[in-house]
Formats: structure tokens, C-alpha cells, sequence
């Protein structure tokens, strides 16, 4: 059911929309670099790999934040998220390639997704303030 409360949610579906525009500015760039000479030509599979990497993070730690059980919901986003891009694929016009690079970029969202459930952010230390001037601003004259 918990799944099912996941799907539903519209901070999910931002989370998957966030994949997406990641993996599109990040490919965008890689291409540019590309068109303008700085990177040879075949760098373009390595940038798709670290697009989708970048994207599985960037979705995945959007939606799990202030989540207990990350993991699942961390590869929920990044699962629909890939699904959506293969059958944007599928439908295209044109002929559409999924052999290829795919499976470089399914594993890649994989493990981008896994990391954003593993490293997480430390917790902020409360600083206590002394009696002194506790709750009022600090103004010179």
C-alpha cells in the first residue's frame, strides 16, 4: 500500500519530471561540448551515463527527503523515470535504437538512485547561544 501512497503523491511525480530535465540539461551540454570541439565524439555514451547517473541522484534524493525507508522509494522514481524515457524512445518517430547504450543507461540511473538512498545528509548541529544577547540583533552605533 505504501507503494501505491508513493505514486500518488505529486512530490513523486516532480521527483520523475526532475530526472528527466536533469538527464536532458546535462545531455544537452555533453552535446555541446561535443558540437563545439572541446570533446571528441565519442564521449557521448559517457556523458549519457553520467546524465542518467546525475538524474537517478537528483530525483531520487528529492523525493526521499525526510524519509525513513529510503531505498524503495529512491528506485521507484528512478524505475518510472527510466520506463518513461524508453517509451518516449518507443514512440518516437524514427527508428528507435534501445539495444545500445540502454543498458549502460538503465544501470547507470540504478546506481544513481542507490546513491542518493546511501549518502545522506548530515544533520545540522544546533549552536547554542549564550544568555548574552539572545534575541536581539547585534546593532553598532
Amino acid at each position: 500500500m505504501s507503494v501505491l501512497k508513493d505514486l500518488l503523491q505529486v512530490r513523486f511525480w516532480v521527483s520523475v519530471a526532475a530526472v528527466l530535465l536533469t538527464v536532458a540539461v546535462v545531455t544537452a551540454c555533453g552535446a555541446g561540448t561535443i558540437v563545439w570541439g572541446i570533446a571528441p565524439m565519442d564521449t557521448m555514451g559517457t556523458v549519457g551515463v553520467v546524465a542518467w547517473m546525475l538524474g537517478g541522484f537528483v530525483g531520487a534524493r528529492m523525493f526521499a527527503k525526510g524519509k525513513e525507508g529510503v531505498l524503495i522509494p529512491a528506485l521507484l522514481v528512478v524505475l518510472v523515470a527510466f520506463g518513461a524515457a524508453c517509451l518516449m524512445g518507443l514512440f518516437a518517430e524514427g527508428n528507435a535504437e534501445l539495444a545500445g547504450n540502454w543498458l549502460r543507461f538503465g544501470a547507470a540511473v540504478m546506481v544513481g538512485g542507490v546513491l542518493a538512498a546511501l549518502i545522506r545528509p548530515k544533520k545540522k548541529r544546533r549552536v547554542k547561544m549564550s544568555g548574552k544577547g539572545r534575541g536581539k540583533s547585534d546593532k553598532r552605533r
